[in-house]
């Protein structure tokens, strides 16, 4: 069914909430001196100042408010200060998708808080909220400053120079676009708002944000802002008697304030309506009660003046809209500029609307810490005020050296933290924050500290915690991350609990290719088992396995099975509840008694047990392959081929049930018989036995089980004793799949023809063949019949399901780890690392958690429930995705020599044609033949061939063939879905790991003539095409890469009136886009088939300049 273009929620009325309460649940920054909020809260706390003192070549100094140093500029006085912001010019372009070219062309303000707002969702445990189709509108708003990197790196445009430049030039840089480029990135598809209003940008757009939520608009908001001037990162010119502080230092209320110090940096909140937050387990760090916005207008002395009647308006009405008294406001981050004009103006207005209180009020001003942020600068004092209400400790005011005593702050109840102190009101902490822009807008908001979390209920561990990046390089990074959050020097005072770490890891994180995760009951226990290495791991990193369930037969099972999945897990209750119900009139008990309960004979009996191995089977399984991890292919052993052919549809739950009931029911009517493990191979066993014993399994090449009466199997036993042979009796009651069975299958047959069957939609592996069964027949009564009386050929149907499914990773749902033991000693590399769920009662959580994680690492679709030992918990803040942070700055215009976006050309330093030579006229040149001498193959070519096309004879490398799922085959071959970014990614993360070189590639499956439509035609060229450049690019070197070389047929006309193919000459433009954006060498073969042997590799050795 096509997915509506209208949502349901777009045709329903909007909740407006009735609650004005916004909860902060998520905050992310990097700012001057501190690269998160982390490392901010601790050099807050410090009083300390990320101010850098630099030397003439531009190289830092010395650190902190009171360094000085002044030298003598070409307007003013030139100060060598910065509030500099670590790596500012760095951007993880690759990330994100975005090309290297591209990536050096935009605003870094724009780069950056891409990167902040990523985190800022990671942080609220929401980091795949853009993925999730549950998630609800999330929305962004957010502002930043003024852009001069498109004025000293990029250069003007206008549409004079062609539409291509200056839109590349306007949509990487005008701030129309930060917003909506946060939601592309991130999928998000609430509302994409920039808000502008100079210095008040962000805590305006934090407004404008919650006012969204409470209208019903968005169920979460991003909301915050960027200032990234580079030139601020060398220092600044102070006019005589301007806003900037001739000292280099910033005093806010200070009786040394001079002025201003900007700094750069970028930071975000993401916010929640309350209500919402609490009922989904988000960690509040603080809750905002108010916020409001107004102008001044004409109420002040010019345009950039402030006013204390604007401000004091808005402070009052915010005031008045949280319904506090002035007096519960025990902390302010002020605007705080450090000005000798905006200093007084605000403490007038502070006065004004708070100061008729008694209990003491601290000021607080965290552009003392990192400069003043411009556009940030409100996100940046929000956050600081948050992390005050949420922890309770006031920071010092950094540099503070004595208030400005014209201020008369000392007749107020305002004071001044000089050292940090502990904020212990009678009541709840409230604070207010204010930010206040050039041209009178001022935003004023109330926050106070976080509602006490309820304790959610203990759960038993282990659980599994699982973490993936998008390259190998990154998910070591992240490895380091998560180590040291959980064996670090905080380890221990973090109050969430690893239960809500597994669940916000499953819940609250992008999935990536490259994936680790570890089972474990304790932090200590999952740091040590990724320091150590012990993770669990891809056989093939980022490479994708098909899971194949495997389900055991009689003698498996063990009282107690199946109780902890019936206990967390409502679906597999769900199945074994019914079950129950069913079974009642048949079984005349509970079969949950004789399951979960202690009487293992009970269990023995064949009826019970073939009821209860079916069912716990099949409650395990149902849950996945609904969960959306759909298997590859089915092997039962015996009693579990029943569960594969229901999981597979060929007969239905209920008539499953009914069946194993009716052959349980007619095995028990027989006399009792045995089974005996015999470790011989089919050829030598066989002249040991006599008419009254059968061979009933071959498990394994030296392997097999022998079923027959009592006595028979006791002779057998003694004459195997007598060789040294060994031999164990199972713990079944008749001997299955042997003649003994033979007086029961007309009557079995009566049974089967009550039930409906059907093909399965799954591939099933036969018992009684060893191979994948014919859909045809498993439909039919016969098929049932055979598999009752016939041997079970598991070795050979393990062979045969590896065959079928060469990268599978196999399962076994049920209990015990007998199939995965015979089939890990089938020889098949697919199945060496076959993998149990249920070992055993005291061993399921463990078991079914390490297999989920197992099935997840290998890339396998496994649903956020399937990773969690439990109902959901809360979401906590974790280790956040380790960005690589590359350079992408773009020289000055004056040393580049011209516009910047003609810089970004692979050939810009090559002098442009004379107009004379700027048009020609194509025409053939003619090479004569026959060629000889061919050079040798390039090496390490890699081969897109289609199917039915192979390397020339003597051609060495890798073989790429189109697919329906990206799989690495047992040839080293690949398959990889035409237009899908993970499989080309996957692709050339798996041929040059950790940038190893590629060789040659020969893109040639657009000479595949089998008939197709054209979208898939524009698959197999463009989109293979733009995909496999994507994953090139995200390598971050284009070196990697040798000529890349795109094979058409019958493309070029070389007389007039041959037809053409649009699809083919898309493919040819993508190459040459690829040429430019990438930078490397490309080549257009055009022909009518693949080439005589000798001939391509001429063409191949020649490798002309461009397609």
């Amino acid at each position: 069914m096509a997915t509506p273009i209208v949502s349901d929620r777009t045709v329903t009325a909007r909740t407006v909430s009735t609650d004005r309460h916004i909860a902060v649940i998520g905050l992310a920054g990097r700012f001057p001196g501190a690269d998160d909020v982390d490392a901010l809260w601790a050099m807050l706390k410090a009083g300390r100042s990320g101010l850098v003192v630099l030397d003439g070549d531009g190289s830092e100094a010395a650190t902190g408010p009171d360094a000085t140093q002044d030298r003598p500029g070409p307007v003013g006085r030139l100060v060598r200060r910065a509030f500099r912001l670590p790596h500012a010019d760095c951007f993880d372009a690759a990330f994100f998708g975005i090309p290297a070219a591209e990536a050096a062309a935009m605003d870094p303000q724009q780069r950056v808080f891409l990167e902040v707002a990523w985190h800022a969702l990671e942080h609220a445990g929401h980091g795949d909220a853009g993925g999730r189709g549950d998630a609800g509108p999330v929305g962004v708003f957010a502002g930043c400053g003024f852009n001069d990197h498109v004025l000293k790196h990029v250069g003007p445009r206008s549409y004079r120079d062609g539409a291509a430049d200056y839109f590349a030039m306007l949509l990487g840089n005008d701030k129309d676009f930060l917003a909506s480029r946060v939601a592309y990135h991130l999928g998000l598809q609430g509302p994409a708002v920039v808000v502008q209003s100079a210095c008040s940008s962000a805590l305006l757009a934090v407004h404008v944000a919650v006012q969204s939520l409470l209208a019903g608009e968005t169920d979460m908001a991003l909301a915050g802002g960027a200032s990234i001037c580079l030139d601020l990162e060398d220092g600044y010119a102070a006019d005589e008697g301007g806003a900037l502080s001739p000292s280099g230092r910033i005093a806010p209320f200070g009786h040394d304030a001079d002025g201003i110090v900007g700094g750069n940096g970028a930071a975000a909140v993401v916010l929640k309506r309350l209500a919402d937050a609490e009922r989904d387990g988000d960690t509040i760090h603080a809750v905002i009660e108010a916020t409001v916005a107004n102008n001044d207008g004409r109420l002040k002395a010019g345009f950039t003046a402030p006013s204390a009647a604007g401000q004091a308006r808005a402070l009052a009405e915010a005031l008045g809209l949280s319904g506090r008294d002035a007096g519960e406001i025990g902390f302010v981050e002020t605007h705080g500029t450090g000005t000798p004009l905006g200093d007084p103006i605000e403490l007038e207005a502070l006065t004004q609307v708070y100061g008729g209180a008694a209990t003491p009020c601290r000021l607080g001003s965290i552009k003392a810490n990192v400069g003043h942020l411009n556009a940030a600068a409100g996100i940046a004092g929000l956050i600081a005020a948050v992390l005050v209400v949420r922890d309770g400790v006031v920071p010092p005011l950094a540099g503070h050296r004595g208030t400005d005593p014209r201020l008369g702050l000392a007749a107020t109840r305002f004071r001044i933290a000089t050292a940090p102190e502990t904020w212990r009101p009678e009541g709840p902490r409230v604070a207010a924050v204010s930010s206040f822009g050039f041209g009178g807008t001022n935003v004023h908001a109330i926050v106070s500290e976080p509602p006490t979390a309820r304790e959610p209920a203990a759960v038993d561990a282990p659980h599994l915690l699982g973490w993936s990046a998008r390259t190998p390089e990154d998910l070591a990074a992240l490895d380091a991350a998560m180590a040291a959050h959980w064996t670090g020097p905080l380890a221990g005072e973090r109050p969430d609990t690893l239960a809500d770490q597994a669940a916000t890891l499953a819940l609250g994180r992008r999935a990536f290719p490259h994936r680790h995760a570890v089972v474990a009951a304790s932090a200590a226990e999952a740091g040590r088992a990724v320091a150590t290495g012990a993770v669990l791991a891809a056989r093939v990193p980022g490479a994708r396995r098909d899971p194949v369930f495997l389900f055991p037969g009689q003698g498996s099972q063990f009282p107690g099975m199946c109780a902890w999945l019936h206990a967390t897990h409502a679906p597999a209750r769900e199945i074994i509840d019914e079950a129950a119900a069913l079974l009642a009139p048949t079984l005349g008990c509970d079969l949950r008694s004789i399951v979960f309960g202690d009487d293992e004979a009970a269990l023995r009996r064949t009826l019970n047990t073939q009821l209860a191995l079916f069912v716990v089977s099949y409650a395990q399984a149902r849950p996945l392959v609904d969960a959306g991890l759909r298997p590859a292919a089915l092997l039962g052993h015996s009693i579990g081929e029943y569960v594969a052919a229901c999981v597979a549809g060929v007969m239905s739950f209920r008539d499953a049930l009914t069946l194993v009931a009716a052959r349980g029911r007619l095995v028990a009517s027989l006399p009792p018989a045995a089974m005996l493990a015999v470790g011989l191979p089919e050829g030598e066993l066989g002249p040991l036995l006599g008419e009254d014993l059968s061979i009933a399994v071959v498990a394994a090449p030296d392997r097999c089980v022998v079923a027959g009466d009592g006595e028979a199997i006791a002779r057998l036993e003694t004459a195997l004793s007598a060789r040294d042979v060994p031999a164990s009796r199972l713990r079944v009651s008749h001997a299955f799949h042997s003649h003994r069975l033979e007086p029961i299958l007309d009557r079995f047959a009566e049974a089967l023809a009550t039930i409906r069957l059907a093909r399965p939609t799954i591939p099933l592996v036969s018992n009684a063949s060893g191979a994948l069964a014919d859909p045809d027949a498993v439909a039919t009564p016969d098929y049932w019949v055979r598999h009752l009386r016939a041997p079970v050929r598991l070795h050979d149907g393990f062979s045969s399901l590896a065959s079928a499914v060469p990268d599978a990773l196999a399962l076994e749902l049920g209990p015990g780890a007998t199939l995965c033991g015979l089939a890990r000693k089938c020889g098949a590399a697919a199945l060496a690392d076959a993998t149990p769920t249920m070992r055993s009662a005291a061993t399921q959580r463990a078991d079914f958690l390490a297999a989920m994680g197992k099935a997840w690492v290998e890339g396998c679709a496994v649903a956020p429930e399937l990773r969690l030992g439990g109902p959901p918990r809360r979401r906590v803040p974790l280790p956040l995705y380790p960005f690589r942070r590359t350079p992408h700055r773009l020289p000055l215009l004056a040393a580049a020599g011209g516009p910047a976006v003609d810089a970004l050309a692979p050939d810009a330093a090559s002098p442009r044609r004379p107009p004379e030579k700027w048009c020609h006229v194509p025409v053939w040149s003619q090479h004569p033949g026959p060629f000889t001498n061919a050079p040798p193959w390039p090496e390490d070519a890699v081969w897109f061939l289609p199917d039915g096309l192979s390397p020339p004879t003597g051609a060495g490398g890798t073989v790429v063939r189109p697919g329906r799922e990206f799989r690495r085959l047992a040839d080293g071959s690949f398959r990889v879905r035409p237009d899908a970014a993970a499989d080309h990614r996957a692709l050339v993360d798996a041929l040059a790991p950790r940038g190893a070189r590629l060789g040659t590639i020969l893109h040639a499956w657009l000479l595949d003539d089998t008939p197709t439509g054209p979208r898939e035609r524009r698959a197999l060229g463009y989109g293979s095409l733009v995909r496999l450049a994507q994953a090139i690019d995200a390598k971050r070197t284009n070196d990697i890469v040798g000529p890349l070389v795109l094979m058409t047929r019958r493309l070029a006309a070389i007389q007039a009136g041959e037809p053409d193919e649009p699809v083919q000459a898309a493919a040819l433009g993508a190459l040459h886009s690829i040429a430019v954006e990438l930078a490397v060498r490309t080549a257009w073969l055009d022909v009518d088939a693949l080439p005589d042997p000798t001939l391509l590799r001429h063409l191949l050795a020649t490798r002309p300049d461009g397609a």
